[in-house]
């Protein structure tokens, strides 16, 4: 959305403005989120704190997450080629 809005809309109607100031906004916004991960990881994850919420749990509830497997191999078969089978 940010890339859109400086790389459309402000170029469009501001183009002196967006050709000084464009990548020096973008270095800042790239800083700026980096700066975060570093201290929400000293924040958080750091000291041990998890949070809960769908989009961290969501995962244990599906097959993959309870590694239930799609097919099954029926015993005496392999899944791909047999020893000596190459």
């Amino acid at each position: 959305m940010v890339g859109f809005i400086f790389n459309y809309y402000i170029r469009k109607r501001a183009f002196n403005w967006w050709k000084r100031y464009n990548y020096l906004l973008s270095a800042g916004l790239d800083t700026g989120v980096a700066f975060a991960t570093i201290i929400i990881f000293f924040a958080l994850s750091y000291q041990g704190i998890s949070i809960v919420w769908w989009a961290n749990t969501v995962n244990d509830s599906t097959y993959d997450g309870k590694s239930v497997p799609w097919k099954s191999v029926v015993k005496g078969s392999y899944f791909g080629p047999g020893p000596g089978e190459f």
